[in-house]
């Protein structure tokens, strides 16, 4: 019987064992993040280039003004075709970095990479040819 209770709870604990680990802060962080990435998109949508730059770095401020920023949103409707919408945001890792990725729709699929650093600023915003999302199993 003891044997019995002993094998219940090794068999308990090594289940939880190999149960994939819950971090709150994680998940909090990665919502944090991703609220940022959308709030910069909302900044440029509604023409907002500045309050984008705020959620920059140093290095990114210096790196792109105002003026570059807004040309260049600006422009992806001309060169892309009409935005229709955006996706539902996901993240990954990538080279160091925390990255939330949200797709945008115009004519042609692309997404906003935006990369974190370590202290939870924007080191990075690129928009791309959209890749496809990695099948789950």
């Amino acid at each position: 019987m003891k044997i019995g209770k002993h094998l219940s709870a090794l068999l308990a604990a090594v289940a939880l064992l190999a149960m994939p680990a819950l971090a709150p802060a994680d998940e909090s962080e990665q919502a944090t993040r991703e609220s940022r990435a959308v709030a910069v998109l909302d900044a440029l949508d509604e023409g907002r280039h500045e309050d984008a730059r705020a959620h920059f770095n140093a290095q990114m401020r210096e790196a792109l003004d105002a003026e570059t920023l807004e040309a260049t949103w600006t422009s992806l409707p001309a060169r892309m075709g009409s935005f229709q919408g955006r996706g539902e945001p996901r993240h990954q890792r990538m080279g160091g970095y925390e990255v939330v990725i949200i797709p945008l729709t115009y004519g042609s699929p692309l997404q906003a990479n935006v990369a974190f650093d370590a202290n939870g600023e924007i080191a990075g915003f690129h928009i791309v040819p959209a890749t496809p999302v990695p099948a789950t199993e």
